[in-house]
């Protein structure tokens, strides 16, 4: 999220990879969606225009993520980024031993810790 002295925003949206899983779905490894970027809106500020933020990892999806984006709004944003920024770097292997899933808060942490084990072995 963006700094605590900074105005929040107004909405934040993560972008998959695939659809979320439906409630009665049985969740496989291979059939949990993965967050490839975010999303944050915001609105008119005092020196800043209404604008769209995006984040992603460009080896996981950056591109898609801001395909997904400008696909969902469509004419509100321009033709391109008015600006680009890397704001951190990690290495290939950090970021694939993360975990990235979208899984619903519903999800019994016993069977969040069955899949990280199967995940990881």
């Amino acid at each position: 999220m963006p700094h605590p002295d900074l105005p929040p925003p107004r909405a934040a949206y993560s972008i998959l990879d695939a659809p979320p899983l439906a409630d009665d779905e049985e969740i496989q490894l291979d059939t949990i969606p993965i967050v490839i970027g975010s999303a944050m809106i915001y609105g008119r500020e005092t020196d800043r225009e209404p604008r769209i933020e995006i984040e992603g990892y460009e080896e996981f999806g950056l591109d898609e993520t801001i395909r997904t984006v400008r696909e969902a709004v469509g004419d509100a944003v321009g033709p391109e980024p008015t600006a680009t920024e890397t704001i951190g770097e990690m290495g290939s292997i950090d970021l694939r031993m993360g975990v990235r899933w979208y899984l619903a808060r519903a999800v019994e942490p016993e069977l969040r810790r069955d899949l990280l084990r199967q995940h990881f072995v």
